[in-house]
């Protein structure tokens, strides 16, 4: 007779997994925006008379921008010359993977009238801006009016192009790194045929810093990217401004350590995983010596203006004008609506796009965001089925998909419940196809750390990927959980103590506190099972009721609780058995007939211990002493 076996794994048999649709990145808008039904009515009014592609619309063409305007060549060229020296000159401090730049789409329009219907909206009507960059689910787009020139436009996009730009690195800037350059090329000038100039001071920058004094340049270099608030006030005015000065300082400084200590620091910082110590190795002192010459470097006013010239083999290549191609000009101006007004301005555009142009992924892939945005999630699905089948290059595309092929097995919140390994299988590869395309990709890392531990097969390359989205992403608690999970079998010490931390914190989603949660019972019941198993295999039966009574102390999911207790009935039941035949091998038929009845009274826990309780108490009753008949 033997215990029947515990299952190993969860007794719910399911499994939970987390994963959640990027419904758009922030649009990198500096206005807020809200859209009304007016706006939108309005917009589907100019997407009607766009619609013929060829209205006089004209497109100029250097290696990553594409120029699109009504007007005449000559300032779209200009335009298209500068982006792209721009590009090149970026390249000379901090060398990108050509690779993984994406295209960007600039709309000139001849005058602020037709830009109008364009802009971001603020409080119902139409935002004054010149220009602006909208940066959102993989689309870059410019909008800008060729009839005006401000200052604070150009700063705009330059800025927001060096994002552009430093996206495309095989490893992420630290905010402050990524902020600062951002800040000190948002002055970039073009002076000359070849020839450009970096370096000009934000005045508002400098006045807030000499007002306000620098914040500690300690908290500044350590400040997490999930931890910088793109809304916050004077703040977050503060870290712009400080990031502008030691960025400008270690560029053009005459006394600062130079851009090379950058790539040492960083370099340092990898190797050692110490700030202070990459900080000070780095840049020639601890946080108060450099913020004392930062501090000096402030007070003299004397900024630098570096000029560049084109190297010899550094050419810009600017196409002849043409006409615009089937669907182009509908594409672009719904890829500025999406960043600047959101999903319902932009919609019309871009299908309009897809009909007339559906051979290209991309048109695909900014469909499906925008259907994201708007909730129609069946229709994103099949706007992504068709960007995939085309070899989408956006990891974006790859992750939303994942997620909403996963929605179907959800809770509504973000969990997801599925009994078929596969599911998270195919939901894995996915998020890996996605990480390939973009190591840096936050959303992939969080994907497959919801689901990896559910993924059959396993791929142990699993744990590398969730390591590095560890350490690029030290302060996600999906991350975390998820590489926890990966390596519960190899390392489970290590691995238990990371989910023990993560649940100690007071906001988690319902997903990760379920995966972390349902992971540690997991291996709690792993290693019940094997004690079970071990004590079964000598008999000890009273030590499974044991551990079974310990388990249940511990706290099980309603399900596995109801699979210990019939266990331990069945445990107990067979521990009597036990001392039972013990009793009756010591003459004591009584007591051993005593036990068998009792188990026979509440009823066997299973057939075979049925069967053996109805033969000893056969054998009881054989083995019992013969009444004497009375003599008359």
């Amino acid at each position: 007779m033997k215990l029947r076996a515990i299952r190993r794994g969860a007794a719910a048999n399911a499994k939970a997994g987390g994963g959640s649709l990027v419904r758009g990145a922030k649009a990198f808008v500096r206005v807020a925006v809200t859209v009304t039904a007016a706006v939108v009515a309005g917009l589907l009014a100019v997407a009607a008379r766009t619609a013929e592609a060829g209205d006089g619309w004209l497109a100029v063409e250097t290696e990553h921008f594409t120029v699109l305007t009504t007007g005449a060549a000559g300032p779209a060229e200009n335009w298209a010359r500068e982006l792209e020296m721009f590009r090149i000159g970026l390249g000379k401090i901090m060398p990108a993977n050509a690779a993984k730049l994406q295209p960007v789409a600039v709309v000139l329009f001849p005058n602020d009238a037709a830009f109008q219907p364009f802009k971001p909206v603020q409080n119902g009507r139409s935002a004054q801006v010149a220009g602006f960059f909208a940066r959102a689910d993989g689309v870059n787009a410019i909008g800008l009016s060729a009839s005006r020139k401000a200052e604070e436009t150009r700063r705009v996009i330059f800025h927001e192009a060096t994002h552009w730009f430093s996206n495309a690195l095989d490893e992420p800037l630290p905010v402050w790194l990524d902020e600062g350059t951002a800040e000190v090329y948002s002055t970039f000038h073009v002076t000359g045929e070849r020839e450009f100039v970096v370096g000009e001071p934000p005045p508002d920058s400098v006045r807030l810093l000499r007002a306000r004094g620098l914040p500690p340049l300690e908290a500044l270099v350590n400040r997490p990217r999930d931890r910088l608030d793109l809304n916050g006030g004077e703040e977050t005015a503060r870290f712009y401004a400080e990031a502008w000065l030691f960025v400008h300082w270690l560029m053009f400084g005459e006394a600062s350590p130079g851009t090379g200590a950058i790539l040492h620091y960083r370099e340092e910082l990898r190797a050692t995983g110490d700030p202070a110590r990459a900080f000070a190795a780095a840049f020639g002192g601890n946080y108060g010596d450099v913020q004392q010459r930062l501090e000096d470097y402030m007070a003299s006013g004397r900024y630098i203006r570096q000029k560049f010239t084109l190297a010899a083999g550094e050419v810009v290549r600017v196409s002849a004008a043409r006409p615009v191609r089937p669907g182009e000009v509908e594409f672009a101006l719904g890829a500025l609506l999406l960043g600047a007004q959101g999903a319902p301005a932009a919609l019309p555009y871009l299908q309009r796009a897809v009909a007339l142009n559906p051979s290209e992924s991309r048109r695909w892939s900014s469909l499906a965001f925008a259907q994201l945005r708007n909730h129609d999630d069946a229709g994103a699905l099949q706007s992504l089925d068709r960007a995939t089948a085309m070899g989408s290059p956006d990891a974006l595309v790859w992750t939303n998909r994942a997620a909403l092929r996963l929605a179907s097995h959800g809770n509504g919140q973000g969990v997801l419940f599925s009994a078929d390994g596969a599911v998270f299988a195919a939901a894995a590869a996915d998020y890996r196809k996605a990480l390939t395309l973009d190591p840096l990709c936050r959303a992939a890392y969080v994907g497959l750390a919801g689901v990896a531990a559910g993924a059959e097969p396993a791929d142990a390359r699993d744990v590398g990927r969730l390591r590095r989205g560890r350490e690029l992403f030290p302060h996600d608690p999906m991350i975390r959980v998820g590489y926890a999970c990966v390596r519960l079998a190899t390392e489970p010490i290590a691995a238990e103590r990371e989910l023990q931390a993560v649940l100690r914190q007071k906001t988690l989603s319902p997903a990760t506190r379920l995966i972390a949660e349902g992971a540690l019972q997991g291996q709690r019941w792993t290693r019940l099972a094997a004690e079970i198993a071990t004590q079964s295999a000598a008999r000890n039966y009273a030590a499974v009721v044991q551990a079974i009574d310990a388990g249940l102390a511990a706290g099980f999911s309603e399900p596995n609780r109801r699979e210990l207790v019939a266990l331990r009935r069945q445990a107990d039941q067979m521990r009597r058995i036990q001392d039972a035949v013990d009793g009756m091998n010591r003459g004591e038929i009584e007591r051993a007939r005593g036990l068998l009845q009792a188990v026979a009274a509440e009823g066997p826990a299973t057939t075979e211990i049925r069967d053996e309780t109805q033969r000893l108490l056969r054998e009881c009753e054989a083995r019992r002493p013969k009444a004497r008949p009375r003599r008359r």
